[in-house]
């Protein structure tokens, strides 16, 4: 592994041994011929079982890191397990409002006149992934009704009919409702942890699959309707968004206004005033 700290380029090597006895100290020995081969500023001996004490002392000599791992399974030997708290904010009942204005004169292709038109909405549900991500990132997220829209859409979201005429969209509102629910646990309820014991130090490093985690806690974790009572905090907090399938986003409702351009002798019986009407638009299913 290649890190950096200031202007200095740091190489650390990891050797792992999975066997069913100690190490011994030939592994400690061949590790350390590695590392003076690579110039490695670090090496780190990890073991499932442990080391001989021959091998402790030598890789104190030599300055390698002994690590010992142990599943989450053997948690029998390890004096500790870790509270766990989910807090799950999901976002459904999506819905979503446009508008947009066409410009046009007497003969002009109106939309406004097929009422099979469709709205081209290949970008919408990324952005609502987008706007999601962004709550949760801001720390934002609460339980509720929420809205956000969007002006001036790049890549462009436009309204066509069954002739293919089109008409950009130049507002776009999404409405969505934020449920938000709890799960509280334990390490040791999980089975997918993996803890590091520095030999040397006497200290532990957890290593936690957080995939893992947000597939497994609500089958393994119980749920409760409000988060932790004070004093009664979990050790590690984890806050897991998930969205519905977006792929589909149906009955958008909208207006379109139209606006009449040209002058007057574009129009022989009369320029008309701009005018309104709702729409309701569903995806397009090419």
């Amino acid at each position: 592994m290649r890190t950096s700290s200031g202007p200095f380029n740091l190489l650390t090597i990891v050797e792992c041994k999975d066997y069913a006895r100690n190490v011994t100290v030939a592994a400690v020995d061949a590790l350390d011929s590695v590392a003076r081969d690579v110039k490695a500023s670090k090496a780190v001996l990890v073991s499932r079982k442990g080391f001989s004490k021959g091998a402790r002392q030598k890789a104190a000599r030599l300055g390698i890191e002994l690590m010992r791992a142990d599943s989450v399974s053997s948690i029998g030997e390890v004096a500790f397990d870790i509270p766990i708290h989910v807090t799950e904010y999901t976002a459904d009942d999506i819905r979503s409002s446009f508008s947009c204005v066409i410009y046009g004169g007497p003969d002009a292709p109106v939309l406004l006149s097929h009422t099979n038109s469709q709205i081209w909405e290949a970008g919408i549900p990324e952005m609502i992934r987008q706007e999601v991500r962004r709550l949760a990132q801001a720390e934002t997220m609460h339980a509720g009704l929420m809205h956000f829209t969007r002006q001036d859409l790049d890549p462009p979201i436009t309204i066509r009919n069954g002739r293919g005429d089109e008409a950009p969209i130049d507002g776009l509102t999404i409405r969505f409702a934020i449920t938000e629910r709890h799960f509280r646990g334990s390490l040791s309820d999980l089975g997918t942890a993996t803890y590091l014991h520095d030999v040397a130090a006497g200290s532990t490093t957890t290593i936690l699959d957080a995939e893992q985690v947000t597939l497994d806690y609500r089958q393994v974790f119980a749920e409760f309707t409000t988060g932790p009572e004070p004093g009664t905090e979990a050790q590690l907090d984890l806050t897991v968004t998930r969205l519905p399938d977006l792929d589909v986003v149906n009955a958008m409702p909208g207006t379109f206004r139209f606006e009449p351009v040209g002058d007057e002798s574009a129009w022989p019986s009369g320029r008309p005033t701009p005018f309104e009407v709702p729409f309701t638009f569903r995806r397009d299913q090419d």
